[in-house]
């Protein structure tokens, strides 16, 4: 049925359970997998370095966060077609990439975290054309 998951994370603890339980869904499918990390933020910069006022902090913020994301990826079963490192709005860069690479779910996780506060997941399938697999991620 789907052949094609883009899996966003948001680096959170709970973002290791997220991608074994939809490796485990996309080998039982013989899907591929696609993963995604949004940096939120406005423009060309995060939350973070417009709260502090570095835009210098761009470049070093990006590098942990490109490190975390392919630590995090290391060893999965199927592994990653891709593995995206974005910034800006969440929601719309899911949709964006999920358009791009032709991805026909995309799971996510739901959790108490920034995603949460900000309704992620529900803007993302507002404006999806296509399917939204969200997994509670709260230890139940």
């Amino acid at each position: 049925m789907y052949q094609n998951l883009l899996i966003a994370v948001d680096l959170t603890p709970q973002s290791e359970a997220l991608l074994q339980r939809a490796c485990k869904l996309a080998r039982h499918l013989g899907a591929s997998v696609h993963v995604i990390y949004v940096e939120p933020g406005v423009g060309a910069h995060s939350l973070e370095e417009i709260e502090i006022g570095l835009e210098g902090l761009h470049e070093h913020t990006l590098d942990v966060r490109r490190a975390q994301l392919e630590k995090l990826c290391q060893g999965l079963s199927p592994s990653p077609q891709n593995i995206i490192l974005s910034q800006g709005d969440i929601a719309t860069r899911i949709i964006e990439y999920k358009e791009a690479s032709q991805a026909d779910l995309v799971i996510m996780g739901e959790h108490h975290s920034f995603w949460h506060l900000q309704h992620t997941n529900r803007q993302v399938l507002k404006h999806l054309n296509g399917d939204l697999l969200t997994l509670s991620l709260d230890g139940k």
